[in-house]
């Protein structure tokens, strides 16, 4: 029966994960942050979006540009946990020590969001994905995201682009656009 749940808990998990994705995209198409040609949403693809995370803080970016940074957010959205225990435990895990030890770098390096610290790695060529490393009591990530650390970079992005994109970063839209990248099923209860 475990090993049923198991896939069973990752097909639902991928299945979310479709449709949330579907969902941005179609509103995204809507609000007119990404064209409606599928062609020309498909050249977007090869347009790398960290350097773009880290110049939305800065400089007015095109609309399909913004589209491209908040369906790069919903990829990788960030870890939150529903769990009761970790409300008030003194004892971390490994991807609450390393959303910790992420902080402290983002602190260090002086970025204002976790995507302009990402954008820096990038340019060094270092690693901006988090991997597992190591096995046993060495298990650790190098760098690990929390869903409020990205919450915190897209308000800051909208803030920062909202004067040049009024008619579309409406209060409404990025009411939706939030909901829609950041929403998260609340548990069953037991």
């Amino acid at each position: 029966a475990a090993n049923r749940r198991l896939a069973r808990s990752m097909r639902r998990r991928r299945d979310r994960y479709l449709a949330r994705r579907k969902k941005l995209l179609n509103l995204l198409v809507r609000v007119g942050l990404l064209p409606a040609d599928s062609l020309e949403r498909r050249r977007l693809v090869y347009v790398d979006p960290y350097p773009l995370r880290k110049l939305a803080l800065d400089q007015p970016l095109p609309a399909e540009h913004i589209g491209r940074i908040l369906f790069h957010l919903n990829q990788r959205r960030g870890f939150k946990s529903n769990r009761r225990v970790d409300r008030g435990d003194n004892e971390k895990g490994i991807i609450s020590r390393a959303q910790n030890a992420t902080q402290d770098e983002i602190a260090k390096s002086g970025a204002r969001t976790y995507g302009e610290w990402l954008a820096l790695r990038h340019e060094e060529r270092k690693t901006v994905r988090a991997r597992k490393r190591g096995m046993g009591k060495n298990e650790r990530y190098e760098l690990y995201a929390s869903r409020d650390m990205l919450q915190h970079e897209f308000d800051e992005i909208i803030i920062a682009q909202h004067g040049h994109h009024e008619s579309i970063l409406t209060d409404d839209n990025v009411r939706a656009l939030r909901e829609t990248i950041f929403h998260q099923r609340p548990l069953k209860p037991v």
